[in-house]
């Protein structure tokens, strides 16, 4: 039954309009969000689930942090309280990669601030993966 399903989608997708693509896009941003309110609510075991062992951020200023260091900076509530949103998102599929673009909007108390970035997934086992994060600052107008 379960090998029926994948069937089932392309066929109901290709009957309503909406192509497989888009499906998998809207699940990519999905998990997207999903990674940004683990990191909100210090739910350092989702966030784990969501990124891969080799996952790596590269921040506005050049520094790199591994999965480990990000996870702690996620269970010791650094993002507690952080509200994200993302403007403009684009996914580029590549077989099992998928690159997510946009811009992330950070709001923490008063202050707010925008970068621009890319995100790396990599389908492994039949599940999504972040296996690579850069940002660049967006400057004030």
């Amino acid at each position: 039954m379960l090998l029926m399903l994948p069937l089932f989608v392309a066929v109901t997708c290709r009957s309503i309009g909406v192509s497989a693509g888009a499906i998998l896009q809207e699940e990519i941003i999905a998990l997207e969000k999903r990674g940004e309110d683990a990191a909100a609510r210090q739910d350092v075991k989702t966030a784990e689930s969501l990124l891969a062992p080799e996952y790596t951020v590269t921040h506005t200023n050049g520094t790199v942090d591994s999965r480990e260091q990000i996870l702690a900076s996620i269970g010791a509530g650094r993002f507690r309280g952080w509200v994200f949103e993302i403007e403009a998102p684009v996914v580029v599929m590549y077989g099992n990669v998928a690159i997510l673009r946009g811009i992330r909007v950070v709001h923490v108390g008063e202050n707010t601030r925008r970068v621009r970035f890319t995100k790396v997934y990599a389908r492994r086992h039949g599940r999504w993966q972040a296996v690579s994060y850069q940002a660049t600052n967006i400057q004030a107008q």
